[in-house]
């Protein structure tokens, strides 16, 4: 396996260069700067990539958008002195992982052990993914988005969101609409000198978490309305009040219609309350609640998502 280790701290590169170079079956090449890196990536494809944010002639982001330009998926680590400050703000994402300077030798096994496997499975990088690193590394940029939901751009000023827009408007819906949109190309520039009047005023972390709520509560309602056009439970009467009665006393086909009933109720509150509480950082409670959500329905695949990624926020040592 080729592991590309771009950093601009030659010291730092010998290094994380000597320990892959002690793994079996394992090669590594070094890049200094953007420049470097991508001059290497053309002309030979790694497999996982060790990435600092800070290079002398960019970012790392340069170097995540030109993969993403040449379509080559990669495993990616970024390394960098900062990130206990930000480690708790990032919404855990699939494609790429994030490890403290100085890197140890058993972080570094771990995660080449991950890509050799297969179980770390690289894919193109998201939105979400240029927008917190941008603005944890308080970077400034332009991130244009083209797909066929949305198609429109995300500016950034020294780690600050700063607006969005897209073809329906602009400011924190356009940001939504962008964030969310399937299957979108990205290109990465750099900020302009006139950017623009502000039109998000919210945080980078806010305004992601919102996305999230978002598209949870889409996925809530289109569960709603299947289960509501299904003709087999014809709809109440608005005329005829319904009589109530003690459970005890009802037939016991309406109680286990109350008993089916209850739960999605249940469920919908406990995720609502899960997303709440991470809009608040507080990762704890967020997990009681979406721990309730997922004994009521334990098969929902976001909820076990969200609990891996929080758990993992919580204590990432015991996931490595």
């Amino acid at each position: 396996m080729l592991v590309l280790v771009v950093d601009d701290e030659l010291l730092t590169r010998m290094t994380h260069m000597a320990m892959l170079s002690r793994l079996p079956d394992v090669n590594a090449i070094g890049a200094g700067t953007v420049a470097e890196a991508k001059l290497l990536i053309s002309h030979h494809t790694p497999q996982l990539v060790l990435l600092d944010m800070e290079l002398s002639d960019g970012t790392g982001l340069d170097v995540m958008n030109f993969f993403s330009q040449r379509g080559v998926q990669v495993g990616l680590v970024i390394i960098s002195a900062y990130l206990g400050t930000f480690r708790s703000k990032l919404r855990p994402s699939d494609r790429l992982q994030l490890l403290t300077k100085p890197l140890s030798k058993s972080d570094l096994q771990r995660v080449v052990q991950e890509v050799q496997l297969g179980t770390s499975v690289p894919s193109p990088f998201s939105l979400t993914d240029y927008i917190q690193l941008a603005c944890m590394g308080q970077h400034s940029a332009v991130i244009e988005c083209l797909s066929k939901d949305a198609c429109g751009e995300v500016v950034i000023d020294k780690g600050i969101v700063w607006s969005a827009q897209d073809e329906l408007g602009q400011g924190a819906d356009a940001f939504h609409r962008l964030l969310l949109a399937e299957g979108a190309l990205l290109r990465v520039g750099a900020a302009r000198e006139l950017k623009g009047p502000r039109s998000l005023h919210e945080s980078w972390e806010a305004l992601i978490f919102e996305s999230m709520r978002l598209k949870d509560e889409a996925v809530r309602d289109h569960r709603r309305n299947k289960r509501g056009s299904n003709p087999a439970i014809p709809p109440a009467s608005p005329s005829v009040p319904t009589p109530t009665m003690p459970t005890s006393t009802m037939p016991a086909s309406t109680v286990q219609a109350v008993a089916e009933e209850t739960p999605d109720a249940d469920f919908d509150s406990c995720v609502e309350r899960g997303v709440r509480a991470v809009l608040a950082r507080n990762f704890a409670t967020a997990i009681a609640e979406l721990e309730k959500a997922h004994a009521l329905r334990p098969q929902e695949p976001m909820v076990m998502h969200r609990l891996e990624r929080l758990r993992l926020l919580q204590n990432p040592k015991s996931h490595g």
